[in-house]
């Protein structure tokens, strides 16, 4: 009878265990991915920076091509690793590479 009394209890705190630990897990989500509004603002700053490489002046040319690209490695830092924002990290971890080197070569 003992063992029966035993063998419940630790069944039941291992249980317990289990759960609790599995609700710590979903109060640490990431407070980043539910933040939408700024996922749409720094994606609008980007856009807006990039749409900046065409200037007739080519000094702000250039420099809107390194904040834009300063932009989205912040975008990355920030919102890389959401579900929400996959596509968009996707582009930018493909194209700001090649961005990049193309302000290096200009500047020279």
């Amino acid at each position: 009878m003992k063992r029966t009394i035993f063998r419940l209890t630790y069944a039941g705190l291992l249980v317990a265990a289990i759960l609790a630990c599995g609700a710590v897990a979903s109060f640490a989500q990431d407070q980043n991915c539910t933040d939408v509004a700024g996922q749409n603002a720094m994606q609008d700053e980007y856009d807006k920076l990039w749409a900046g490489r065409n200037d007739t002046d080519p000094a702000k040319a250039i420099a809107n091509r390194k904040k834009a690209i300063d932009s989205g490695k912040a975008f990355l830092d920030k919102y890389g690793n959401c579900d929400s924002t996959k596509e968009r990290s996707d582009w930018l971890k493909a194209q700001l590479p090649r961005q990049d080197d193309a302000v290096k070569k200009i500047g020279k």
